[in-house]
């Protein structure tokens, strides 16, 4: 589990943002053990956590549920107005399942 994509995306923002580690996991409303233990690569976050990242960071992300594979958890910048993130995510899901053939 070390290494995951999580705690390098925490990581990299922490640091452009030059935020120390308890200043990160209050933007993510996360204790600073488990912050800590996300950016460190000792826990995978939930689906619910992984949002909250998404939308602090500014990152987009798409996976698979754990739950449903054939439903998406898409985390969209928190910039985005909500038709915009609709349509970005739309964008998005039909690449992933190859729709933009001609």
């Amino acid at each position: 589990m070390k290494g995951n994509i999580w705690g390098g995306l925490l990581g990299q923002y922490r640091k452009d943002n030059k935020l120390i580690k308890k200043e990160a996991a209050a933007q993510l409303d996360l204790s600073r053990e488990y912050y800590s233990k996300v950016e460190n690569g000792k826990v995978v976050p939930s689906e619910k956590v992984i949002n909250r990242i998404c939308n602090v960071t500014g990152a987009v992300i798409i996976l698979p549920s754990k739950k449903n594979k054939s439903k998406y958890i898409c985390g969209i910048c928190s910039l985005l107005t909500e038709d915009k993130k609709e349509i970005l995510k739309e964008l998005i899901l039909k690449l992933l399942s190859g729709g933009f053939n001609n």
